[in-house]
């Protein structure tokens, strides 16, 4: 019968390599505790690669595997992408803006023409001033004693009638033009300057590329790993290039057919991807 080589060894080397051994052992319970995952999870745990398809909100296709990485298809949404739409009826005089321009916040995106309302609130101004020129001289008057309380009590009502006339016309105005409400870019138009627009009828869809997320739909199964906080790493389709994530929020549904739930990640840094920015 042979005898193990090992045996041959120094004593200081069989020490070592037994504490080796028995520290492997400890530190592995050890790790599993601490990050909340069993230890059969953290052998198995696959590396989050998401590839963004077409930035179009297309439809998330199912899980796939390849080389032992769980890959899910995802997509970029901007946390505000209104589509602005008309306050008033009227013909654009101005829109500079056009697909795929930048713009600061308060910049105006369009104005449409209010000569009309403008008209207004000029008349409404000149009858307040009458109004209020009236009051005054009421108020004299009835110090002494020459006008009734009556007749001041109408003086000042149709002052205050005649200021409620004027803020009006001037909410008016203001909704002939109208202002970014954020710093963005301008992804579609719907109407072109010098077209007449009906009110509520959409005219630009606009973007805040700032803040980035990443929407996919995974396995809910991954719940019992997948935490706010974890980091992941995308990959877009479109640079090839990888950029590092983590988990936002998860949705608090989930579907019970396909056993899938809704998870929105973000970007470590706000960085410029892609068209969109």
């Amino acid at each position: 019968m042979k005898t193990p080589m090992w045996l041959f060894l120094p004593t200081f080397f069989k020490k070592l390599w037994l504490c080796m051994f028995l520290f492997l052992i400890m530190s592995f319970p050890l790790l599993a505790e601490t990050t909340g995952v069993d230890p059969e999870t953290i052998a198995r745990h696959p590396r989050i690669v998401i590839h963004n398809p077409i930035l179009s909100l297309s439809v998330l296709p199912r899980a796939t595997k390849v080389d032992s990485q769980m890959i899910i298809r995802a997509q970029l949404i901007a946390p505000y992408n209104p589509i602005i739409s008309s306050n008033i009826s009227g013909i654009i005089d101005k829109m500079e803006l056009r697909d795929g321009d930048y713009f600061k916040k308060n910049d105006i995106l369009v104005h449409i023409n209010c000569m009309a309302q403008e008209s207004e609130l000029v008349l409404s101004a000149v009858i307040l001033a009458k109004k209020e020129k009236i009051y005054h001289i009421n108020h004299r008057l009835n110090e002494l004693g020459s006008v009734s309380e009556l007749e001041m009590a109408v003086s000042d009502s149709e002052v205050k009638e005649a200021q409620a006339s004027l803020k009006y016309h001037q909410n008016i105005v203001k909704r002939c033009s109208i202002s970014a409400p954020f710093n963005g870019k301008v992804v579609q138009k719907f109407v072109h300057r010098f077209q007449y627009v009906n009110e509520g009828e959409p005219i630009l869809e606009i973007i805040d590329y700032r803040k980035l997320e990443i929407e996919m739909i995974v396995p809910s199964t991954w719940l019992r790993w997948l935490k706010r906080g974890y980091e992941f790493t995308m990959e877009m389709d479109e640079t090839g290039k990888f950029y590092p994530a983590k988990i936002k929020r998860i949705s608090g549904k989930i579907d019970p057919v396909s056993h899938s739930i809704k998870v929105y990640g973000q970007l470590k840094k706000n960085m410029r991807i892609l068209c969109l920015v």
